[in-house]
């Protein structure tokens, strides 16, 4: 097991130091290989450039509508985005294991999650999809937080961040230490995200993505990727309030497992 650090164009294995070159995910003719999810929540306004954006870098876009009372689920469809809709909200983490159930029969190798608040920039999708279309990584999180990286939240936010990466890494027993845990904005190898044993509702499912990979050995990189500033986005992000209740939450659903 080990983590690393994707930089622009390349991967470096912190265990071996092996100096791997990427060439263009485009050249390659690899987006055919990639499926997009977006989970979103009342984002009509938001959505489309996001839709249209994604589509540019994957084979096809699928939108959990988890809920959402506005127009959402209709700008996403006219833009050829699949969308499963949710009768009500129940939370990101629900979303993206709708989202696993609707892609079992599907053999695209790379899976890709991006949020729909308008943060994440899609153009990070080829070098997120990387490392895994080369066999150098089973799961790439985009981390702000690492060299070449860059976050647009306030001073406050990262801090709750990185108390939340920590407790995500006490999880794992620091097997895989990563530098972020909570960047919705990441890529895993099909296959390994169905062997995934995820149980999240909520907020709580970035984390416990992370300490279900480093559990099953797969190999983890950290990707620096630049967010955007997008604030109605940040003031309704993670709160303190919400931090608790990821922890919670990951403490409750470490027990049910290991009762069964």
């Amino acid at each position: 097991m080990w983590v690393a650090t994707v930089e622009a164009k390349r991967v470096k294995s912190n265990s071996s130091g092996e100096l791997l070159e990427f060439g263009s995910l485009n050249k390659r003719g690899q987006k055919g290989n990639i499926i997009t999810v977006i989970a979103a929540y009342n984002e009509e306004n938001r959505i489309s450039p996001i839709v249209k954006n994604c589509l540019r870098f994957s084979k096809k876009v699928i939108v959990i509508d988890d809920g959402s009372i506005d127009s959402t689920a209709d700008v996403a469809r006219s833009l050829g985005a699949l969308v499963v809709k949710h009768k009500k909200n129940l939370g990101k983490g629900n979303a993206i294991r709708t989202a696993i159930e609707t892609l079992k029969n599907n053999k695209t190798e790379v899976i890709v999650f991006i949020d729909a608040d308008g943060q994440d920039n899609p153009d990070f999708i080829p070098k997120l999809a990387e490392p895994i279309l080369h066999g150098k990584a089973d799961l790439a999180i985009g981390s702000r937080f690492i060299q070449d990286g860059k976050s647009a939240i306030p001073e406050y936010k990262v801090f709750g961040n990185q108390i939340l990466t920590f407790i995500t890494n006490l999880f794992t027993g620091f097997s895989n230490p990563v530098k972020e845990s909570q960047c919705g904005f990441r890529a895993i190898r099909r296959d390994k995200l169905l062997d995934l044993n995820l149980r999240s509702n909520r907020f709580e499912i970035e984390s416990e993505m992370i300490i279900e990979a480093a559990k099953s050995q797969l190999k983890i990189v950290e990707v620096p990727i630049k967010d955007n500033l997008v604030q109605e986005a940040i003031e309704k992000g993670t709160t303190i309030l919400d931090g608790l209740k990821i922890v919670f939450a990951l403490l409750r659903i470490t027990f049910q497992k290991f009762l069964s």
